[in-house]
């Protein structure tokens, strides 16, 4: 930018010209990587941390990358390398989708179109990149995904108006009561071993049961 300023008497004409530099600004690079093998232009977004709130109404529009919350993007048509320069001073948020119907927006529908913003496996929410002046912040690498849709036999969903009568339902009841007999017999036999029976039986509601064993045991 170049700056002007003078005077002037009767006799004489004075001019000042002044320059100065802009701002200095960083950039951020990486790649992006679309694990699924959807092709269509992709959009690479840097989005100010003071703007970050605004991503979801900023999918609405019909070119998301236009918007003022944007604060640089890049564009490739595959995935892989990205570049965006012009950054000033601060941390932003990367936020990427593949325009699979080249209409410059994010289709949703069944998550039509792949989308995604920089995390980490132990940060899954949007990781902050901090670009310091004249800084090439690189390797911020990330992939873009569409989630797999609910089967249409899983989307069941019950409506209503409201009111109608409350309906209860009996769970199980268990017995107030049981009732156990056992019998036991035991033989002794004149060569050390001695032989015992055993027997049980358990009755309640709808239920009973039958147990028995056989225990023998010699001495020496």
């Amino acid at each position: 930018m170049v700056l002007f300023t003078g005077c002037s008497d009767t006799s004489n004409t004075y001019v000042t010209i002044a320059s100065s530099d802009p701002a200095p600004t960083g950039t951020i690079s990486g790649t992006v990587y679309v694990p699924g093998g959807q092709q269509g232009r992709i959009y690479v977004l840097a989005i100010d941390t003071s703007d970050q709130h605004a991503i979801r109404v900023m999918e609405t529009l019909d070119k998301p990358y236009l918007s003022q919350n944007v604060s640089g993007y890049d564009q490739l048509s595959t995935a892989g390398m990205y570049s965006i320069s012009g950054l000033p001073e601060g941390e932003y948020t990367l936020f990427a989708w593949v325009d699979i119907d080249g209409d410059g927006g994010i289709n949703h529908l069944n998550y039509a179109e792949p989308t995604g913003w920089y995390q980490t496996r132990e940060h899954l929410l949007p990781l902050l990149v901090h670009v310091t002046s004249e800084e090439i912040v690189e390797d911020i690498d990330f992939s873009i995904v569409s989630p797999t849709p609910y089967a249409s036999r899983d989307l069941v969903v019950s409506t209503g108006l409201g009111g109608g009568s409350l309906t209860t339902v009996k769970g199980f009841d268990p017995p107030q009561s049981s009732y156990t007999a056992g019998a036991k017999l035991t033989v002794m036999t004149n060569y050390a071993v001695t032989l015992s029976l055993n027997y049980d039986f358990e009755i309640k509601d709808n239920f009973h049961s039958h147990t028995g064993y056989i225990d023998v045991r010699y001495a020496f």
